[in-house]
């Protein structure tokens, strides 16, 4: 027999295949599907990386083809914060909090840190400070404004930055900009 192997997203399937060309009457052959590496920037849907072989044979009594059905799915955390920046606005002394979520649109759980950097980082404060987001999921967080007594009135800014521990994680989301108006 004959052997035409081929898979349906061509050049682009996130597999590749090798086989023999032919097989003799009688005797077997052994195809081999070898998946192609996930970029580390990958979509988690499942099955995001499927493809279909065809394995045509021709020259016997009945000219066939198979199809296999070859599916993947990438595993990992995508981190997000929301919104993407906070505008907060304090009395002399005063306070105001407003809250964000730690997202997760990934399939695997991830725990993550999150920091106060920035000019005015003293001004802020973030709770909590750690956490897991499981997959799918959103964990609610609060920033807190601090005006001092003192100091006179004006804007400040910080952001809040995260890290997570998790091994399959997509890039970390830019940090969340922090704005803070005193009255």
């Amino acid at each position: 027999l004959a052997l035409a192997l081929t898979l349906a997203g061509g050049t682009g399937a996130p597999y590749t295949v090798s086989g023999p060309a032919s097989v003799a009457a009688g005797a077997s052959a052994t195809v081999t599907v070898t998946p192609k590496a996930i970029p580390s920037t990958s979509s988690t849907a499942p099955d995001a990386f499927l493809d279909t072989l065809s394995i045509a044979a021709t020259g016997g009594p009945v000219n066939e083809t198979h199809t296999v059905a070859l599916h993947q799915t990438a595993q990992g955390a995508v981190l997000s914060l929301n919104p993407a920046s906070l505008s907060l606005n304090a009395n002399l002394g005063g306070s105001q909090s407003k809250n964000f979520t730690v997202d997760n649109a990934g399939n695997l759980a991830a725990a993550w840190t999150l920091s106060v950097g920035g000019t005015n980082q003293s001004n802020f404060s973030v709770s909590p400070t750690s956490g897991t987001s499981n997959a799918g999921g959103s964990v609610t967080a609060a920033v807190t404004f601090s005006a001092p007594l003192l100091g006179g009135t004006g804007s400040r800014s910080a952001n809040i930055g995260i890290a997570s521990s998790a091994v399959r994680c997509a890039p970390l989301p830019s940090a969340l900009t922090l704005s803070g108006t005193i009255n």
